[in-house]
C-alpha cells in the first residue's frame, strides 16, 4: 500500500499564518514539482482550503466521512492548480479511537506524494492526531506567545518518540519591526527557538498587507501567493519553505 509524505502544519495559537502556509504550500510544491502529486486538507472549519482548490461544486464528501466507519472511494477530488484536496466539514465528531488511528487511516486513502494537513488552533484530538501522522510538523511562530505554546506539540511528538520532526517556522515578521536598535524580531524568535533546542527554518514568511488582501474581498474564491502577489518578498520565501520540504 502507497503511504504518502504527510506535512502537518499546526500551531496552537491563532493568526500566526498558519493556514496561508499551508494552502500555499500546496501550490508552490506543485508548481515546484509538476509530477508530485499533492493533496490537501484541513480540520478546521474555514473552509479555506474550499475556497482556494474547489472547481464547481461543493464536493460531496469530505473530512466527516475520512473519520467515519467506511471509507468512500472517491474522498479525494483534484481542485485548482493541480492540487488534491478532501472538502472540509463545518462540524467533526472524534472517532472512537485513539488519535494514532488517524495515520493508518490516511494510508487506506491509497495517496502518493505529499499531503499536508492543516490543524485547528488548539491541541484537540484532531491536531494531536495530525502531528502522530506527520513526517514533518511546520509550526509558525510569530511571537513569544506562539514560541511557548510550540512547547505542547512538541510534547505530543516526544511522547512517540518523534520530536525530531518539529520545524518552527517564523511567521507574519516585519522584517522592519525591531526589539531594540540592534535586535530584529526575526532574530530573536530564531534565537529564543534555538535556546529552547528546537529546530527553526533558516527561513521567514514575512508580514504582508498584499498577501493578507488575498484572502478577502469580494468573492469568496481565496488566491494564492504564486499567481497574485509575485512581487512580494513573501513569493520567495514560499517557493523557499517548498523547496525545504521538498528536500
Amino acid at each position: 500500500m502507497s503511504r504518502p509524505f504527510v506535512v502537518t502544519v499546526a500551531s496552537e495559537k491563532g493568526g500566526v499564518g498558519k493556514t496561508t502556509i499551508a494552502t500555499n504550500l500546496a501550490v508552490y510544491l506543485k508548481a515546484l514539482h509538476e509530477d508530485l502529486p499533492v493533496t490537501i486538507a484541513s480540520f478546521d472549519n474555514h473552509f479555506s482550503i474550499d475556497h482556494m482548490f474547489a472547481l464547481g461544486r461543493r464536493a460531496a464528501m469530505g473530512m466527516a466521512e475520512l473519520l467515519g466507519s467506511e471509507l468512500p472511494d472517491d474522498l479525494v477530488v483534484l481542485g485548482q492548480y493541480g492540487v488534491q484536496y478532501i472538502a472540509s466539514a463545518r462540524r467533526l465528531e472524534p472517532p472512537g479511537h485513539p488519535p494514532s488511528w488517524l495515520r493508518s487511516r490516511l494510508e487506506a486513502l491509497g495517496l502518493e506524494g505529499i499531503l499536508i494537513l492543516d490543524t485547528r488552533p488548539i491541541l484537540d484530538w484532531f491536531t494531536e492526531a495530525a502531528l502522530l501522522a506527520a513526517d514533518l510538523v511546520l509550526t509558525p511562530v510569530k511571537d513569544r506567545a506562539a514560541l511557548i505554546n510550540a512547547a505542547a506539540l512538541r510534547e505530543v511528538l516526544q511522547g512517540a518518540g518523534r520530536a525530531g520532526r518539529l520545524w518552527l517556522v517564523p511567521s507574519l515578521v516585519d522584517a522592519r519591526a525591531r526589539i531594540n536598535s540592534e535586535v530584529k524580531i526575526s532574530d530573536f524568535l530564531t534565537f529564543a527557538a534555538r535556546e529552547r533546542d528546537y529546530q527553526v527554518t533558516d527561513l521567514i514568511i514575512s508580514k504582508s498587507p498584499r498577501v493578507e488582501s488575498l484572502a478577502s474581498g469580494f468573492s469568496t474564491r481565496i488566491l494564492p501567493v504564486l499567481t497574485h502577489a509575485r512581487q512580494t518578498a513573501v513569493h520567495a520565501q514560499l517557493r523557499q519553505l517548498a523547496e525545504f520540504v521538498l528536500d
